[in-house]
């Protein structure tokens, strides 16, 4: 943990943006505490069709949209369709 932290600090000194990512584990990880945002990425089946969501859990300092979004990875990057929902499908 120390040795992350001491990462962090280093890359926050330099002003960047900065994605750290990991694999989804069900218990809150120490990670999420020292970090300023949180992103999940996740799969639905939602009617027999797999749909790709993304959700903020977490950005400090900022208000941010609280709500699961659909989302496509393109050729132009990831598109996030923030005009639809997903939780009207639960």
């Amino acid at each position: 943990m120390k040795s992350l932290i001491s990462l962090l600090k280093m890359i926050n000194s330099y002003e960047t943006t900065t994605l750290l990512l990991s694999e989804f584990i069900k218990e809150v990880q120490a990670e999420e505490f020292i970090v300023n945002g949180v992103f999940e990425l996740r799969e639905y089946e939602i009617r027999g069709s797999v749909i790709r969501a993304i959700r903020i859990k977490k950005m400090r300092g900022t208000a941010y949209d609280e709500n699961i979004r659909p989302y496509k990875i393109t050729d132009n990057g990831l598109v996030v369709y923030n005009k639809e929902s997903l939780s009207i499908l639960f």
